[in-house]
């Protein structure tokens, strides 16, 4: 959209009026405004600064007024040279904080961030973590006898509203979670309703690996692994084979 002559005008005008309240300055009698009058503030004197540098921005496109639109980030990635720098804790931190230390590793400017429930469901589709019903009826996520054996424990932490738990990952759990990052990876960058849809296909390739892998008695939750795909999804499978 273009602006009329006078509509530029009027934007030069009002950019001169933002110049002078920065400035500290009456634009309409031009005399310095008493030092304890409202326009004085710092943080309004920096949106004038900031509103006159847009209009000036307009003016110099001639008036054009464009829709900014975000760049497309990339999907997240963690390069190979960077995983070396990742900053493990010595005390148990909760998943969401593991996530901020893989995060600080990239650029999130530019890159997808790696999202904590990826990690928690990952864990849930290699029966590392499960999900139960709490007394207060909220579903909430435990680590299993696997989960504890790789690190990850339930801690009791008392705040405001009193005594919760919550599940923490200690330095070999937090380990674990960077050495499978890329299997991680492709949860965190695939939308569910798409993950659903993997779920639900089965190669022949796929059903033989399967079947050569159950008549070993390799544990659901490798298969999973193995499969790049759910527990639940391993399990139905199996039924329909007739393998369980």
């Amino acid at each position: 959209m273009y602006l009329m002559a006078t509509e530029i005008e009027m934007l030069t005008k009002a950019k001169m009026y933002m110049e002078k309240l920065a400035s500290g300055v009456d634009p309409i009698s031009g005399n310095l405004a008493p030092e304890e009058d409202v326009i004085n503030q710092l943080k309004l004197s920096r949106c004038f600064t900031y509103v006159a540098g847009v209009l000036q921005s307009v003016i110099d496109n001639g008036g054009k007024v464009e829709k900014v639109t975000k760049a497309k980030k990339l999907p997240f990635y963690l390069p190979l040279e960077v995983r070396d720098d990742f900053r493990f804790s010595d005390n148990p931190i909760p998943v969401s904080n593991l996530a901020e230390r893989i995060n600080s590793l990239i650029d999130t400017g530019t890159m997808s961030e790696m999202k904590y429930r990826s990690i928690t469901s990952w864990l849930i589709s290699v029966g590392i973590l499960e999900e139960i019903v709490g007394s207060n009826g909220k579903t909430k996520k435990v680590p299993t006898k696997d989960g504890n054996s790789v690190g990850i424990t339930s801690q009791q932490r008392t705040g405001m509203y009193g005594v919760y738990y919550v599940t923490v990952y200690n330095r070999t759990a937090q380990r674990f979670i960077l050495d499978n990052i890329d299997t991680i990876t492709e949860i965190n960058n695939t939308k569910p309703r798409d993950r659903e849809s993997a779920d639900s296909l089965w190669s022949p390739e796929f059903d033989e690996c399967l079947i050569d892998l159950s008549s070993k008695n390799v544990p659901v939750s490798e298969i999973a692994v193995t499969l790049k795909k759910s527990n639940s999804a391993v399990i139905q499978r199996m039924k329909k084979l007739g393998l369980c």
